[in-house]
């Protein structure tokens, strides 16, 4: 799959197949580069501290990489904003935010949920609704996101003493130890859990429950590939927290017949040679599912490579549905691979041919050759055979004489 955006990957100087590895790497060495610490009073190192946090915060994490890779930084879920010092903590081993002098968050909220929602041309031409499933979790109502039966707050983890994190030793070379931060696998990094016994059973102590629910997608006439559809509070809810965003992100399929370029249609047709000379004219189906006759009138000769325009059956325009651009059509004209001797003759009749040479200069030599189709693989060998010959006498050169020996002149 290609990458739609690489602000990210040039952001850590990293090239868009690169590794975890290489990823955290280039992070560390920029992260300490320019590390407000180190540039105290350079307001234009913490900005490029803050863009390098953003950019390792998204490829590091395996699901928001391929989230990133797919629909670029408008495609990206929202989460409140990120802390560049708390992911400067983390990776080596601090204590986030509070390395940082204790830098106040700003609101949380669920993440949003970004899904691509596939339309034809046809959907864009006429505009539909269209309906979508999705899956999400809600607070149960039973315990009303306590998680518990009795509806008391969760006990403190004592595994993690309410952290949600477990400091960890890990060794990464010869006598060398790396510490780090990793999710209490007990209370699932929430620092708080439900004593067994207690659980609430439609949730099973996780405070939340899922649900499906359709959601009517309305497509708009003329709308854009990537657009985003907003349903704002319907992503997954979470106790305590602002419920994120549903986006859909339009994706289109690829047409049989027409290519979109913005307000306009595109679509290539094959004619005839004879009917680049004296006209034709052919049907199609619209995206609107009515006939369309295009004539090109006698006398106007198309050329191999001609476009013509009809105004008007192009898109509809986004926020302007009553205007549509220009359907462009290019012509491909197939020419015979060979004539009778009667097809040649009549042509030459209603055809000026070019005429032969016949005037020959006293003593001139004359050859008479044919000219055949040319065998393009043929070609193309021989051409690399010439190179490669070429190539070889050039690396003779390099060695003198040829023997690996160099031949000096004697100095006059």
């Amino acid at each position: 799959m290609s990458v739609k955006d690489t602000e990210y990957y040039d952001r850590l100087g990293v090239k868009t197949d690169a590794s975890t590895d290489e990823i955290k790497k280039s992070y560390r060495k920029l992260a300490i580069k320019y590390h407000p610490d180190k540039n105290p009073g350079d307001t234009a190192a913490e900005e490029k501290f803050k863009e390098i946090s953003e950019a390792y915060e998204v490829l590091s994490n395996a699901e928001k990489r391929e989230q990133y890779d797919q629909f670029g930084k408008e495609g990206m879920s929202g989460g409140g904003g990120i802390d560049p010092f708390d992911i400067f903590g983390s990776f080596f081993g601090m204590g986030g935010s509070h390395a940082a002098g204790g830098r106040p968050r700003g609101p949380q909220r669920t993440k949003d949920m970004v899904t691509p929602i596939n339309i034809t041309l046809e959907d864009i031409y006429n505009g539909k609704t269209k309906k979508m499933k999705v899956s999400r979790n809600v607070v149960c109502t039973t315990c009303g996101g306590s998680g518990s039966k009795d509806g008391k707050p969760m006990q403190k983890c004592k595994e993690c003493e309410g952290q949600g994190v477990k400091m960890v030793v890990r060794q990464i070379g010869m006598g060398m130890y790396q510490q780090m931060r990793v999710e209490c696998k007990d209370c699932r990094g929430k620092g708080v859990k439900v004593v067994e016994a207690n659980r609430c059973v439609p949730c099973k102590g996780n405070k939340v429950v899922q649900e499906s629910k359709i959601l009517n997608v309305e497509i708009d006439k003329g709308v854009q590939e990537n657009k985003k559809i907003i349903f704002s509070g319907e992503s997954n809810q979470e106790p305590g927290l602002e419920t994120g965003d549903i986006i859909f992100v339009v994706q289109v399929t690829q047409h049989e017949l027409f290519r979109r370029s913005g307000s306009d249609l595109i679509m290539e047709r094959k004619i005839e040679l004879v009917d680049a000379l004296t006209g034709c004219a052919f049907k199609f189906t619209h995206l609107d599912g009515r006939s369309v006759i295009v004539e090109i009138k006698s006398g106007q000769v198309i050329k191999p490579g001609d476009i013509r325009e009809v105004q008007g059956l192009g898109m509809p325009m986004y926020s302007k549905t009553y205007e549509f651009g220009s359907l462009f059509i290019k012509y491909d004209v197939v020419f015979p691979t060979k004539l009778s001797l009667e097809q040649s003759t009549s042509l030459r009749k209603v055809f000026e041919p070019s005429k032969p040479p016949t005037e020959i200069e006293d003593g001139e030599k004359v050859e008479k050759v044919t000219a055949v189709p040319c065998d393009l693989e043929r070609l193309n060998n021989r051409r690399q055979e010439y190179q490669s010959r070429l190539d070889s006498d050039e690396e003779k050169g390099e060695s003198g004489n040829g023997n690996g020996t160099h031949v000096q002149c004697n100095q006059q």
